[in-house]
């Protein structure tokens, strides 16, 4: 995420507030997650594993594709 942030502000990425926005969330669940197992109180399981499939696949073709073209066109 780190990555593509430091473009996002490089490259004047119109929707960088939002997309910073969705990686934070992301990042918040998961910490959630792990702070659960740490306690006990879960173990890896399918709502995990569940999660991170959907939010990779709704995120990388839908949410990414918002700056792919700027991208390219920055020479990226």
């Amino acid at each position: 995420f780190e990555t593509e942030e430091k473009y996002f502000e490089l490259f004047d990425f119109e929707f960088d507030k939002e997309h910073r926005a969705i990686h934070s969330e992301f990042v918040d669940t998961v910490f959630k997650f792990q702070q659960e197992f740490i306690e006990g109180e879960v173990s890896v399981t399918y709502d995990l594993m569940e999660f991170l499939r959907k939010w990779l696949i709704h995120h990388i073709l839908g949410d990414d594709k918002k700056y792919v073209a700027l991208f390219k066109e920055k020479g990226l």
